[in-house]
């Protein structure tokens, strides 16, 4: 399309941004970050953070985690086992879903993090000797009933076309609150002095849950 302007609208509401501090453990096993906190999740709610396992090790070994504490049940991660070398770490994702009846308040679970057997020695007497490493993550989830409506909108692209063909909008949305979204565009074609409005179009995204992120996309017809 040859000289037109075209502008891009995005509603979702109120921009809310939490920052986590990040801290390392020093140990055989690094855990970043080295406490996980969950910011007023709805009861019945969801919400995920990643976890980064790294190993000092050239050799490959094969890590495990679980979950403890009183609110175990309310963990769920995207795998339980995985082979850390120091060229490959695990990107864990851990998502929280407190009961529907459960009250507001704050809650404290753990996960913990172990490896196969690291190295080994023999001894006098043929007695072998391995070292394990064991670490564990604090988790804070807040339960609240306080819903919070925001999201983060990024990376939007026009793919350029021939003339006639679809245009192609896309943009990656990420679920900032604590409540489902469906996003809506607002799309608006003008001249090129930008003083007739060509076309105007809005679309509305599929679901994006809470601290999840969705690449959107959808066509306009020329």
């Amino acid at each position: 399309m040859k000289n037109k302007t075209i502008s891009l609208t995005f509603v979702c509401g109120i921009l809310l941004v939490l920052f986590a501090n990040i801290v390392s453990a020093q140990n055989l096993i690094g855990v970043s970050p080295g406490d996980v906190n969950f910011i007023e999740v709805l009861r019945g709610g969801y919400a995920q953070r990643p976890i980064l396992i790294s190993l000092d090790s050239e050799d490959g070994v094969k890590m495990s985690v679980e979950a403890w504490g009183n609110i175990s049940s309310w963990f769920n991660f995207s795998e339980t086992e995985y082979t850390v070398s120091k060229e490959d770490s695990w990107r864990l994702m851990l998502s929280v879903n407190p009961p529907k009846d459960i009250p507001n308040g704050n809650y404290t679970g753990f996960v913990r993090v172990k490896s196969d057997s690291l190295s080994s020695n023999t001894r006098e007497g043929g007695v072998a000797g391995a070292v394990q490493a064991v670490l564990d993550v604090v988790v804070y989830v807040e339960v609240s009933d306080r819903e919070v409506k925001a999201c983060k909108a990024s990376n939007f692209l026009v793919n350029s076309v021939e003339e006639g063909d679809d245009l192609i909008f896309s943009a990656d949305i990420l679920n900032q609150g604590n409540i489902r979204l469906r996003p809506q565009f607002s799309l608006r074609i003008w001249d090129a002095e930008q003083t007739n409005l060509i076309k105007s179009e809005s679309y509305i995204s599929s679901e994006i849950l809470p601290t999840t992120s969705r690449s959107i996309s959808f066509r306009v017809k020329s």
